[in-house]
């Protein structure tokens, strides 16, 4: 996760919505307003 996390910031563009829960990760499109991705995270349960 980290890896991600560090390569998106980097790559400001194509930077994303990452969480993640036990082995899953869900990427989210960087278009969303964030309110509107912290949904995903809610459904997840999981943390950023």
């Amino acid at each position: 996760m980290d890896l991600i996390q560090s390569i998106a910031k980097g790559l400001p563009a194509v930077g994303e919505h990452d969480y993640v829960k036990g082995g899953v990760l869900v990427r989210v499109s960087r278009l969303l307003r964030p309110d509107q991705a912290e949904e995903y995270q809610a459904a997840l349960g999981g943390e950023r």
